[in-house]
């Protein structure tokens, strides 16, 4: 019986501290949407390094996939506003 009764007060906390739904459509927005992403032009010239060493070994397969990622559009983590002039 002591059971049942804790099982029953665990099941209705659980209802009481459960986070409400996000309001419709909230999960929906892209703020990407439209962008154009950068390619960083830092880390694509650090990349000609790791092709060099791909067509070094005769590997053209991945020096072509790391040519490919050096037109990808990153992101740059940005911990504190002098970071800013670092971005290119």
């Amino acid at each position: 019986m002591q059971l049942l009764s804790v099982l029953t007060a665990v099941s209705t906390a659980s209802l009481v501290v459960a986070a409400p739904p996000p309001p419709p459509g909230a999960a929906d927005i892209n703020p990407f949407l439209g962008k154009t992403y950068f390619a960083n032009s830092g880390y694509a010239a650090k990349l000609d390094q790791t092709i060099a060493a791909f067509q070094k070994k005769n590997d053209s397969l991945n020096a072509a996939r790391a040519r490919t990622v050096k037109s990808i559009g990153t992101f740059v983590w940005v911990r504190i506003n002098t970071q800013f002039s670092t971005i290119q």
